[in-house]
Parts: C-alpha cells; structure tokens; sequence
C-alpha cells in the first residue's frame, strides 16, 4: 500500500535535505549536549519510556513532535514539575488552542536548572558560579494536511513545525540558539488493514548555538564548554515512532527509535505500554535505553505511572528507575477548556 503519494513526499524529502545539509556543514565538529533538549517534560511520556513521538496529542507535542498538535481540538493549560538529583529541578508550562480552519497552536516554557551544583562550601558567590540553568522557549503549530483528492487516500496525514529558543548558562558562561523541529504523523484510516496503527516522524534541535558572554577563566572552564563557540548546530536527531492499538484502544503499544547526529552515539530505542483499565484510570510502563543527557552511554531505565482524566481535569505520573540515579518522579497537571 502507498502510504505517501510523490506530491506529499516533499515534506519527508525537506526533513532529510535538512539532515543532510548539517551534516555536511559540521560533521565531526560537536558542541556539548543540553539536558533540556533530550529529557522528558511529560509525566505520562516518562511513564512509558519516554515512547510519545506517534502517541502525542496535547500540548507537549510542541516538545515532541509538532504535528501532533493537529489533534488538539480544545484550549489547553499545561504544567509539570520534577524534583532531579544535585538539588536540581525540571518544569514545563504550556498553552495550546485550536483555531478553526487554520490548526492548532501551542506555546511552552520549559526550565532545567541546577543550584550549587559542586557545593564547594556555602559561599553565595560560589553558589552563584557554580549554578546552571537551560531555559527553553517553543512555539509550535499543527495542521491536517489537505491535499488534492483527499478523500481517496488510506491515510490522513498530520503536520507540523515548532521554533525554538535555547538559552544556556554554566560557570558564568551563556549560550544561546535559535532552531526548528518538523514533523508528521500518519493516522491509517479506520477501513485499512493498519487502522489501529499511528506512525510519527519528527526531525528535532536543528538549532544554532551563540557563544554570548564568559566572564570566567578560561582555565577553569571544562573542555567542552570551550567547545560551544565552535560547535556550530547543535545535535540534531531524527526519530520515528509507531503505535499499536489493541482491545478497542484500551491497550497501546509504542515504540521509538533516534538518532542523533555529529555526536558517536548509537541509535536509541524506546518501549512503552498503556492500558486504560477504566474510563478514567490509565496505567502505564515502560523502559528507555539510551544516553543520560547525550553524555553517558548505557543508560537503560525503566518506567512506569499512571494517569487520571475526569472530562477537563487530567493528573499524571511518571517514575523513573535506574540503579545508578535511583528512582525519580514527575507530576503535571492538564486543564481541559471544550
């Protein structure tokens, strides 16, 4: 079966024109890696390993894979907290709306921040040298894609795009960068042998760094943030996803796969399950291998959480565990306005 007929490919071509041309342009010169831009912002995205590219339809799609605004069809008021190691914090706010005949928008702050992180002593000076923050901003925009003869095709198609602005600071030193996330998802439609499947691809962080400002030594700054002023893009990735439904879509299956480019890691795998067992109770599991914040190899966690909607109010849970950071919660809060 054809799942994209040539005119619509061009959105798929544009997405590898894109990874090709940064690759071209900067192979072999990487940068550092922002936690901000690889971790989940989404309790119920950590309760299934983090698997949410072909599943998201809220407003954290502006974080995961823009098209998956397409589906939001209500204005929506998004917040989540997690409590991380080394008195550290993660938060997200969001704001997302539907406009009718034009898509679906959605706005978010997204913060990660670390305070006196080395606890040399308790000099406030110090604190303050020593604090790091990655503060993100998004602004995404989702569409049903309608095409010529729509009505003849197996699929209905989703698109989108998200625009980015980074701000990071560690040791006195700031960067900042400005970029782009694209996306789509493929929705089969209900008489095709893979109607209770959902496809999602998404190309994320294609965003230029700018050094800002140092006022610390040099001699005292880690070898890789020397690295910023010159590492040009920063990672790029490339993900796919797919869903599986089952038992009337009371059970979904996801998986995600990634690759990062202009930095030696391999392609990362992500599993997750949900089972609505009732019609406001979800639970969820999952595992995650990859990259602890695109710097340390083999980190394999896995997850679970729970989720509770009561027709405009929803609360989730996400817990992850991994032997070497232990265990970990985060919490958020959706209001639903129809």
């Amino acid at each position: 079966m054809k799942v994209l007929k040539r005119h619509k490919t061009s959105l798929v071509l544009i997405s590898v024109l894109v990874m090709l041309w940064l690759t071209n342009m900067n192979a072999g010169n990487a940068g550092i890696s922002f936690p901000i831009l690889d971790y989940a912002p989404n309790a119920k995205a950590m309760g299934m390993g983090n698997a949410y590219t072909s599943l998201c339809d809220d407003v954290t799609s502006v974080y995961y894979n823009p098209s998956g605004l397409a589906s939001l069809y209500h204005t929506e008021l998004y917040w989540t907290y997690e409590k991380l190691h080394l008195n550290s914090a993660s938060w997200m706010a969001g704001l997302g709306f539907h406009r009718q005949n034009v898509g679906s928008f959605g706005f978010a702050v997204n913060y990660f921040g670390n305070n006196s992180i080395l606890k040399t002593n308790d000099n406030k000076e110090l604190s303050d040298l020593y604090s790091s923050s990655h503060l993100l901003l998004l602004a995404g925009f989702g569409q049903h894609y309608k095409g010529r003869n729509k009505l003849n095709h197996p699929y209905f198609l989703d698109v989108g795009i998200t625009l980015k602005l980074l701000k990071h600071s560690i040791l006195q030193h700031i960067s900042y960068g400005f970029g782009f996330d694209v996306g789509l998802k493929i929705i089969p439609k209900p008489s095709t042998l893979l109607k209770d499947f959902l496809f999602g691809f998404t190309v994320q962080n294609a965003i230029k760094l700018y050094d800002e400002t140092s006022n610390y030594p040099a001699y005292l700054i880690p070898s890789s943030m020397k690295k910023i002023d010159d590492s040009g893009w920063y990672y790029p990735k490339t993900k796919f996803g797919i869903t599986y439904f089952a038992w009337r879509k009371a059970l979904s299956f996801n998986a995600d796969l990634s690759k990062s480019y202009f930095i030696d890691t391999p392609v990362n795998y992500n599993f997750g399950i949900a089972y609505k067992i009732l019609q406001f109770l979800e639970l969820r599991a999952g595992y995650f291998n990859g990259y602890s914040f695109g710097m340390e190899p083999d980190f394999n966690s896995i997850s679970f959480g729970m989720g509770l909607d009561f027709n405009g109010v929803a609360f989730n849970s996400g817990f992850n565990y991994n032997p070497d950071y232990g265990l970990i919660g985060q919490f958020d809060l959706t209001l639903k306005f129809f």
